[in-house]
């Protein structure tokens, strides 16, 4: 399993992401000779507020991905109505291209109408949990500890840890 490893900054648990077609509808261009859109490199950041992960209008928009449905979400701000699409969603350390990927290629993910500064991703714990193969089906627990940060245990005893930088902003 990849391990990816960020700075804790002033601005957030900043990641870099790619967001691109759905695994399968990327499939079915290729099979059918097709052009594939390229994905789009972003900025994200871990919200660690949200259970769903969100994706700018804009770049929904760039990559030509439809709305699947409409649906409610609860916000700090109160309900709010959104459209969700499905997307493949890939965290990556940009400074290294050698460095593998966590990949989810076909993730729900909401419409995010207004991103924050310098932000188009929100990442949610759909992500984090899908990253580390937990689901309702297949549910895992985590363990917190200052000296290794979280470290979920999913099936098969993986251990990964996707916010693992946060033993770095642990004093020594």
């Amino acid at each position: 399993m990849p391990k990816l490893v960020f700075p804790v900054l002033a601005d957030g648990l900043l990641v870099d992401v790619v967001i691109g077609v759905d695994g399968a509808t990327t499939a079915a261009l290729f099979s059918s000779g097709q052009p594939i859109t390229a994905p789009v490199p972003a900025r994200g950041a871990i919200d660690t507020g949200s259970d769903v992960t969100a994706v700018s209008t804009a770049i929904l928009q760039r990559l030509g991905i439809p709305t699947q449905y409409r649906t409610t979400t609860r916000t700090a701000s109160g309900i709010l109505s959104v459209n969700v699409a499905k997307a493949s969603v890939a965290v990556r350390d940009a400074r290294d291209p050698t460095r593998q990927e966590l990949v989810e290629p076909a993730l729900s993910v909401m419409e995010l109408t207004t991103p924050p500064a310098m932000v188009e991703v929100l990442i949610g714990l759909d992500f984090l949990l899908a990253a580390n193969s937990c689901s309702m089906a297949r549910p895992c627990s985590f363990r917190w500890s200052p000296e290794q940060g979280v470290i979920y245990h999913g099936e098969r005893d993986r251990l990964w840890s996707m916010i693992y930088f946060l033993r770095s902003a642990v004093p020594s």
